[in-house]
């Protein structure tokens, strides 16, 4: 069977153009019940706890990172009087601290890849410091207010690395997309 596949490809050095390639496609898999598929993946889940545990656990902390992403732009009426965009410079912040988190985890990613207290301990490093946020407030210190925000882009880049490692390396190689 032939199919059209699109390629991209630079002619003259610009612009970038899709030019059309004849060919076959790769033997197609048949038609399989993705409801047994589902059902397959949550069976290789029950037995393997210790995953099951860091899915429900990631799940969680989404659910308390949406109301975090859904209150901090109100940072901006709460430090209004203090500060002018905190939002803004809190978002800055958040995104340095994930940045040199990428970086440092780049470099040690294998002496946490396996090890699960460690995961916790990144991801109980993201609650902590955003409870320092209300004690540095009180020092109208725009620099120390923000430190929070910092940490916590180190504290939760590091969990999503070490996390994706860990899921990725853990799992059984015809389970992985399915536990993504």
């Amino acid at each position: 069977a032939t199919t059209e596949i699109y390629t991209l490809s630079l002619h003259d050095a610009l612009p970038i153009c899709l030019t059309k390639a004849e060919g076959t496609a790769g033997s197609k898999k048949g038609k399989k019940n993705i409801l047994l598929d589902i059902a397959e993946g949550f069976g290789y889940l029950v037995k393997e706890k210790e995953i099951l545990f860091l899915l429900i656990l990631a799940s969680f902390v989404n659910i308390f990172l949406a109301g975090y992403n859904l209150l901090l732009p109100y940072t901006d009426i709460i430090y209004d009087g203090l500060f002018h965009n905190f939002y803004s410079k809190a978002l800055a912040m958040e995104a340095v601290g994930g940045i040199v988190s990428s970086a440092v985890c780049a470099r040690f990613v294998n002496k946490f890849r396996d090890n699960v207290l460690a995961l916790i301990l990144f991801l109980s490093g993201t609650g902590f410091v955003l409870i320092l946020e209300p004690l540095l407030a009180l020092t109208a210190n725009v620099y120390l207010c923000l430190i929070p925000f910092a940490l916590f882009g180190v504290s939760l880049t590091a969990f999503n690395i070490q996390f994706m490692s860990y899921v990725q390396v853990a799992v059984d190689e015809n389970y992985l997309g399915r536990v993504f």
